[in-house]
């Protein structure tokens, strides 16, 4: 699978970093999701999800020279709409 800016993807949480999580979306590539990339979320307020974890984002930016990036809201209105954890 190669990931193109703006699909929608489910992913694995696969490990943390400091600033953002590794996500497993079943490309060559393991995806970066960054702790504010979710709607509302500041250094102080962020999603707590664990390594498992299943989400469904968007990609939000996606190079063949490095590892693409993942966001759980919509940026046309920072909203969520269906994006983030699964339950």
């Amino acid at each position: 699978y190669i990931p193109e800016t703006g699909e929608s993807v489910v992913g694995r949480i696969s490990g943390k970093g400091s600033e953002f999580y590794r996500v497993d979306i079943g490309s060559a590539h393991q995806a970066i999701l960054p702790f504010l990339a979710f709607e509302n979320a500041t250094k102080k307020n962020r999603p707590n999800l664990n390594i498992g974890d299943l989400i469904y984002a968007r990609v939000s930016l996606a190079n063949k020279d490095m590892d693409p990036e993942l966001q759980c809201y919509n940026p046309a209105n920072n909203k969520t709409e269906g994006f983030g954890k699964l339950e």
